[in-house]
């Protein structure tokens, strides 16, 4: 995780949750074929999915298309404030 995130704090932020786990093995699947920002971008949204997923109480292997659809239409999402 620390190809992206070089702040501890975010690297270690990255693994909350049920998918963080997962996280470095997709950071690493994601930089062979994604430019730095769009790898970037998509962990974010995948540690964030983690952490919703932990405060609703998901498992992974429980994940339904449902969730997805809950998840994503927040409009007030900002993948991008809680790094800030």
């Amino acid at each position: 995780m620390n190809l992206i995130f070089k702040n501890p704090r975010h690297a270690s932020r990255m693994h909350e949750g049920p998918l963080g786990p997962y996280l470095d093995s997709y950071e690493a699947e994601m930089h062979q074929g994604f430019a730095s920002t769009d790898s970037e971008s998509q962990i974010r949204l995948v540690a964030d999915f983690s952490r919703w997923l932990a405060k609703h109480q998901i498992i992974p292997r429980e994940i339904t298309t449902e969730h997805c659809q809950r998840y994503l239409p927040i409009p007030e999402r900002d993948i991008d404030a809680w790094m800030k």
